[in-house]
């Protein structure tokens, strides 16, 4: 029943009153809940059941593992001290006003499998087949209808990916489905509600610009009307790293190149994990183009990056073939291995 207000004071001058607050009995301090479904690739945990202003904390199999003070009725926990693994058990607890309540009821940490969409056609095989579906049948495929739709900056050539209760800095956790487009741009969008992107990223550097079919030459449109990101992007849950490719044109005293680069973006925020490097090599041979060492070039101009991007035991593969197939002597097939932590080739 206390009124609270403010008022504040400098340089010889006086504010008024603010408007009176009045203080609330604490509400009831309930057993916290740790919402499920609780899979092996969280980095954090939803609890609920919690009053606001209380001082949560979260127990992996009994030793404590992250806090959080909540703000509401519901807190985001991140996890600490390494991974959550399979048949763990989770629980949280709230402190306020010398008030504890809980821990309560542990829930199991189940396998992440099925719970993200990380490849091109779900698994490193490209079947496209997800065995962890339960909704879909052939009786009700027919009936489908969009929930909602999100517009982006361009057009896109690559499927998009998903990953399962992502937080969001200063947003919360979030479903996510990651979407590619050929002005070389990255979207993060809730996959439940249509919202504006929780975060986007273009990927064209100070300087450079979109490829457009003309740098190619007339009556290329393979991938029109202009070339960006083309390949499916790849997501490891383990480290919360999407890896994408782009293609980008520089063009200095009329002098234009042609650059693809290879990026490890952090899929909360699309914020580099490392820093970008730009894809080039070349082996021994005798075709073209050449080095002045008996070298076959990788010329970026005329091959496209249309395979899906492959992450297999710590490396990230990345395969080339060409733009209309018009210029045999300049390009061939090319893959590239990188190291998935530090980009190295």
């Amino acid at each position: 029943g206390d009124q609270i207000y403010a008022t504040q004071q400098g340089c010889g001058l006086l504010s008024s009153k603010s408007a009176p607050v009045t203080v609330q009995p604490l509400p009831k301090v309930g057993i916290p809940v740790v919402l499920q479904p609780v899979e092996s690739c969280m980095k954090s945990v939803t609890v609920g059941n919690v009053v606001a202003g209380a001082h949560v904390d979260v127990y992996v199999n009994g030793a404590w593992r992250g806090s959080a003070i909540a703000t509401g009725a519901t807190v985001e926990v991140h996890i600490q001290f390494g991974p959550l693994k399979v048949n763990d058990e989770v629980a949280a607890r709230q402190m306020i006003c010398n008030i504890i309540a809980g821990p309560g009821e542990p829930v199991k940490v189940i396998s992440s499998a099925g719970f993200y969409y990380l490849t091109q056609h779900f698994d490193v095989a490209r079947t496209g087949w997800n065995p962890f579906e339960t909704t879909l049948t052939v009786a009700n495929v027919p009936v489908l209808k969009p929930k909602f739709t999100q517009t982006t900056d361009g057009t896109s050539y690559s499927q998009p990916l998903y990953a399962h209760h992502i937080d969001v800095p200063e947003m919360g956790a979030h479903n996510l489905v990651f979407v590619c487009t050929e002005n070389d741009t990255v979207y993060a969008f809730d996959a439940d509600t249509k919202q504006p992107p929780l975060w986007q990223r273009s990927l064209i550097p100070a300087g450079e610009q979109v490829v457009v079919n003309a740098d190619l030459e007339a009556g290329c449109e393979d991938v029109r009307p202009v070339i960006g990101i083309t390949s499916t992007p790849v997501l490891d849950c383990a480290t919360y790293t999407m890896w994408v490719v782009a293609k980008t044109k520089k063009v200095v005293g009329g002098t234009k190149t042609i650059h693809y680069r290879l990026y490890a973006l952090d899929i909360t925020s699309g914020a580099d994990r490392v820093g970008p490097v730009e894809i080039a090599g070349s082996v021994p041979g005798i075709s073209q183009p050449q080095d002045s060492a008996g070298h076959v070039v990788f010329d970026p101009h005329w091959h496209m990056n249309r395979p899906g991007l492959l992450l297999l035991n710590g490396v990230v593969y990345v395969a080339f073939a060409s733009h209309c197939d018009n210029h045999i002597g300049s390009y061939h097939g090319w893959v590239f291995g990188f190291d998935a932590a530090t980009l190295a080739r």
